[in-house]
């Protein structure tokens, strides 16, 4: 902002310029005039920092040999910043029955930039970042990705993304309502454990132990599908197998007695590949449900991602082998996601 004044004494000027602040007679901001006509009459100042639509108090002053003069008060109010953002809420979707997960993108045209993304989340329709916001990951405020914890399971939810520019103005995308699903419902038992084992076949019983019941826990926690599991100690088994049925067997290879290959053998009993549905889930080597190629889109942030498989299994997500199995938390989350899409696109309940 440029201020113009001017300043008549009958001697010489030392200084001159102007005070501003949010309050009335501003004496803590001076800014001193850079550019002024030859004498005693106008100048000019440029005075930077400051906030939009907000209310100035400005006074211009004068020093010379006798002390200082101050001109009267004059108000101002800086104008709004003009709004080149615009914001979506991405209609897809992914839950669990306690977690959501949210999109949307910002586009800021005038790159005037973004200070902070995300989603906002409420019950009520057009929630606001007052309710409740999930700030986006990292550094890419454009392409806004969150997951949303502390839900409860088969509840509406209301999700807007949302920016806020550098300027401190917030811009919504429209109101897109999401639900969480029920808690499924899969128990397992480890069955024929041998009271009297060696050292190594209990430190087996207790790896395979521990792995089932994440891999449950991540099975219930992100789909619906209900299941009882009996879990066996097979070392005769080279790798692990399991039945429709709800039969497991896990071998002797400790690599193999993990949460990923668990969550494997659970989709095996709940229909995949072992369905008379799954010739018409996987035709030709690739997923041709909707739902599922949906959801792995949407996971990935990749809008080509195809789920591709054969006579028994299925991949990306799938572990279909323990190098697959790397311990990463979203990878086992996709997993159960996928089987869910699978339920949805008709895999029928292997019960």
């Amino acid at each position: 902002m440029t201020i113009y004044a001017s300043a008549k004494s009958g001697v010489s000027i030392s200084d001159r310029g102007v005070y501003w602040g949010t309050g009335q007679h501003p004496t803590d901001n001076k800014t001193t005039a850079t550019s002024y006509s030859s004498g005693n009459a106008g100048f000019q100042v440029k005075i930077s920092g400051l906030q939009p639509n907000t209310n100035y108090w400005i006074r211009s002053y004068a020093v010379n040999s006798k002390g200082v003069a101050y001109s009267v008060d004059k108000q101002i109010t800086t104008m709004s910043p003009p709004n080149h953002i615009s914001v979506a809420t991405d209609t897809m979707f992914a839950s669990g029955a306690f977690t959501a997960f949210a999109a949307g993108t910002v586009r800021d045209s005038l790159a005037a930039g973004i200070k902070e993304s995300g989603i906002c989340i409420a019950t009520s329709a057009n929630p606001q970042i007052t309710d409740r916001k999930i700030i986006t990951p990292g550094h890419n405020d454009l392409d806004i990705f969150v997951r949303i914890d502390s839900l409860h399971e088969a509840t509406n939810y209301n999700i807007r993304a949302y920016c806020i520019n550098n300027f401190g103005r917030i811009t919504y995308g429209p109101n897109v309502l999401i639900s969480t699903i029920r808690r499924g419902h899969v128990t397992y038992s480890m069955v024929n454990e041998d009271p009297n084992a060696d050292a190594d076949t209990k430190a087996a019983y207790k790896r395979i132990d521990e792995a089932t019941a994440k891999a449950v826990e991540y099975q219930n926690n992100f789909s619906t599908c209900e299941k009882t599991l009996s879990i066996n100690y097979s070392p005769g088994t080279p790798t692990a197998d399991a039945v429709n049925g709800g039969w497991i067997n896990v071998g002797a290879n400790p690599g193999y007695q993990r949460v990923g290959t668990i969550l494997h053998e659970i989709e095996h009993t709940l229909g995949g590949g072992t369905s008379w549905f799954w010739p018409q889930l996987i035709v030709n080597g690739v997923c041709v449900g909707k739902h599922t190629n949906q959801i792995l889109q949407f996971m990935t942030r990749n809008p080509t991602a195809k789920l591709y498989g054969d006579g028994l299994h299925s991949w990306p997500y799938g572990f279909n082998g323990n190098w697959e199995d790397t311990g990463v938390d979203m990878d086992y989350i996709i997993h159960c996601l996928l089987v869910q899409g699978m339920k949805k696109d008709g895999l029928p309940d292997a019960n």
